[in-house]
């Protein structure tokens, strides 16, 4: 009786150990994730030029899935994120990351970006436009309203957050 409790405690050290260890990615909610900076209208053509850049503005771990039942960018209709169904794309408290029309097209055009980019799909219009960021419980985790009389629109550069 006394090695098999031994082993029992042994093994449960082992356990709490292995999880101790593991940062928990949580729920999002409104406004843990902002939608920080916009490139809607590149300079020449959009097609695979579009992306979206985001904020983790929470203090902890934020954990993105993809897939039918995952996150959704909405540009007018849902996208699903391209991140292999279950699986966990973490967000770090603090971290910036790119939703990206096409991950290999952004690269090509910002080589030196060391950060995390989600695939999706976007359609993101010249003039006017409403995009959001919804979880995967279908809460609405940020939303921008964004229009071409603000600027960025065809001259290469992008909508950026104010803050002040």
């Amino acid at each position: 009786m006394g090695k098999k409790l031994f082993y029992f405690f042994l093994g449960l050290i082992f356990i709490l150990t292995l999880f101790s260890g593991l940062e928990k990615a949580k729920a999002a909610e409104a406004g843990d994730i902002i939608i920080n900076e916009i490139m809607y209208d590149a300079d020449g053509t959009d097609d695979d030029h579009e992306w979206v850049e985001l904020l983790n503005l929470s203090d902890f771990a934020i954990g993105i899935t993809g897939g039918s039942a995952g996150w959704k960018f909405n540009d007018g209709s849902n996208h699903t994120l391209d991140i292999p169904t279950g699986q966990l794309f973490s967000v770090e408290s603090g971290e910036y990351f790119i939703l990206a029309d096409d991950k290999e097209t952004f690269l090509l055009d910002y080589p030196s970006f060391q950060g995390q980019i989600i695939d999706t799909t976007m359609e993101l219009t010249n003039t006017i436009d409403t995009i959001s960021l919804i979880n995967n419980t279908s809460q609405i985790i940020d939303t921008v309203i964004y229009q071409s009389s603000w600027g960025a629109n065809g001259n290469g550069r992008t909508l950026e957050k104010n803050n002040s």
